[in-house]
């Protein structure tokens, strides 16, 4: 239990950082929140994804995680 404690607390560092980026896109358009898209990439990469495809079906699988 402790193990997954210290797990979330690492990804909310990483969101922390990932929050300090500059999101240029027009608000207008904007659907998700950099912080969250930039998150879903890193999990598809780190399971091994690398086409554009393959991470939008992980992303659209993980959706409401």
């Amino acid at each position: 239990m402790l193990k997954a404690r210290v797990g979330v607390q690492k990804m909310y560092k990483i969101r922390e950082k990932f929050e300090e980026i500059d999101d240029l896109r027009h608000q207008g358009y904007v659907e998700h929140k950099l912080s969250d898209v930039l998150i879903i990439v890193m999990c598809a990469i780190l399971c091994g994804l690398d086409e554009l495809g393959d991470i939008l079906l992980f992303a659209q699988n993980k959706l409401n995680f």
